[in-house]
């Protein structure tokens, strides 16, 4: 369901991203070469991944490479990052900051908020609108269970 593909790459992250991740390993491998250390954490930002030059630099040294990246150690760098937010308790976690009637749900507004954090900012409002009627509670249309949302997330 292609109209759920922007909230279920936080939820799901390394689900049909393998065409996503050659696509951005080919406009950052200018020289065919790889792609340079300087560049790695621009080429993960690209994907969407929120990522600061220096957690980059400390993922790379963890995986240990040197010189520039292949399309394999890219891939598997970036399952590696996406990987850290795949934990059902850490997206429920940041749900529960916009949850102010500590009930499980939260606004319309606030469930935006939430998914351009985790890195769904390129859905498009038709994806939002049809990903929020599958997790509305009965009887409220303005907010959305978010525990509701995230096992709908998971199903797709």
């Amino acid at each position: 369901n292609a109209e759920y593909m922007g909230a279920r790459k936080f939820i799901q992250p390394t689900m049909d991203r393998t065409e996503e991740v050659r696509e951005v390993f080919g406009l950052f491998d200018q020289n065919r070469q790889g792609i340079p250390q300087a560049q790695l954490s621009s080429a993960m930002r690209a994907l969407g991944i929120e990522i600061t030059d220096a957690e980059c630099a400390s993922l790379v040294h963890s995986a240990g490479v040197s010189g520039s990246v292949d399309l394999n150690t890219f891939t598997r760098l970036v399952s590696q990052r996406l990987q850290d937010f795949t934990n059902e308790e850490e997206i429920v976690a940041a749900f529960q900051v916009f949850d102010e009637q500590a009930d499980g749900t939260i606004t319309l507004a606030s469930l935006r908020n939430v998914l351009v954090m985790l890195g769904a900012e390129r859905m498009s409002p038709e994806e939002f609108d049809m990903m929020c009627q599958k997790a509305r509670l009965s009887g409220d249309s303005s907010r959305v269970n978010y525990r509701q949302l995230i096992q709908t997330l998971r199903r797709l």
